[in-house]
């Protein structure tokens, strides 16, 4: 009998191929997300840096203007931030969702590749069983017969 092969084992590749392929979107979009948001947090520190030189300067008006402008333009840089923050989350959760679709039909093809290996399995020895039986029953049968066993019988 043959060897074992599983028809669609090219699918199967390349279906572990697109996991591979999405794990790797997913962690870029992660670390993405992530400086996005240690960006975020830089801005928020100097803000409140910020606001701290802000109450320090008293009664020096042109300190504190100074200061409120650096504030405004902080607050500016924050909504960006912000906004890159949330939609590298966003983009986080696409990759997520691909991932797990990608790893989804991958099991599926691995479970069907068991599922046919161990038909392929069964049938193999289902055969060997046949073929084992079959040559009992001939030797068996020559035997009955008062024919003389073949020279090359080990019995």
């Amino acid at each position: 009998m043959s060897r074992y092969r599983f028809p669609l084992e090219t699918v199967r590749r390349l279906r572990a191929e697109q996991e591979r392929a999405s794990a790797t979107e997913l962690a870029r979009a992660m670390t993405e997300a992530s400086a996005a948001d240690d960006a975020q947090r830089t801005l928020d520190e100097l803000r409140r840096v910020g606001h701290e030189k802000l109450q320090e300067a008293g009664g020096d008006v042109a300190r504190a203007q100074s200061v409120a402008v650096m504030l405004e333009q902080i607050g500016a840089h924050l909504d960006a931030a912000s906004e890159r923050s949330r939609t590298a989350w966003g983009a986080v959760q696409e990759r997520y969702d691909a991932f797990v679709a990608a790893l989804t039909d991958r099991k599926a093809l691995d479970k069907l590749e068991e599922r046919r290996r161990e038909e392929w399995l069964l049938e193999h020895r289902r055969r060997e069983q046949n073929a084992l039986d079959d040559l009992s029953l001939q030797r068996r049968g020559r035997s009955e017969a008062g024919e003389a066993p073949d020279e090359d019988d080990p019995r």
